[in-house]
């Protein structure tokens, strides 16, 4: 029998913006190297962002809806999260 998880927190993480100034000319680039040199630095981004958060959460006390709900239920408080 297949039963539905109950949902843990989310965690977002909003990266630096990263500038596509002079990248495409009308949709296409002029260089090829450039699209890949920006492929790989949103790529790179995009992985320290996820492992972070990744990290971030395996930390987090209160991932757990029980036991995040318990704590709010007991303190009267919302359960803490951390800062980026």
């Amino acid at each position: 029998m297949v039963s539905p998880k109950i949902p843990q927190r989310f965690y977002y993480k909003f990266g630096k913006p990263i500038t596509t100034a002079g990248l495409h000319k009308s949709g296409f680039s002029k260089n090829d190297d450039d699209v890949q040199a920006m492929y790989e630095t949103v790529k790179s981004e995009l992985e320290d962002n996820i492992d972070y958060l990744l990290r971030r959460r395996a930390d987090d006390p209160f991932k757990d809806t029980g036991t995040r709900m318990i704590y709010e239920a007991a303190t009267g408080k919302q359960a803490p999260t951390f800062n980026p």
